[in-house]
């Protein structure tokens, strides 16, 4: 498991990048499934969450911007990750998956 200890007072530049990831995480554990972020399409990215048991089912929940999606790809690794945004602590897997035509990043919280 990769972790990344990045509080968002020692981060500067990536604090609004990792609580933009801490918010859609959240909405994740409260809503359920795991959140899934698009591949950038005319500079946004959308941002889903997807039935956990199948990813057939896609709920859309907001757009990010593509240098937020650019960085939140630089903060976290594939596999495992454990990142303290804001004095929390957030677990989560990232992984690689495809949509129809499309390439997405699915963060499943553990």
């Amino acid at each position: 498991m990769v972790t990344t200890r990045a509080s968002c007072r020692a981060v500067g530049k990536d604090e609004k990048t990792l609580i933009v990831l801490s918010e859609y995480l959240d909405l994740s554990l409260v809503k359920g499934g795991n959140l899934v972020m698009m591949q950038q399409c005319a500079h946004f990215c959308g941002m889903y969450l997807a039935n956990a048991k199948g990813r057939s089912l896609l709920h859309f929940q907001g757009t990010i911007t593509g240098h937020e999606a650019s960085e939140i790809l630089r903060i976290t690794k594939d596999g495992g990750n454990a990142v303290d945004i804001a004095g929390r602590g957030y677990r989560f897997v990232r992984s690689l998956v495809s949509f129809e035509d499309r390439s997405a990043v699915t963060f499943q919280r553990l």
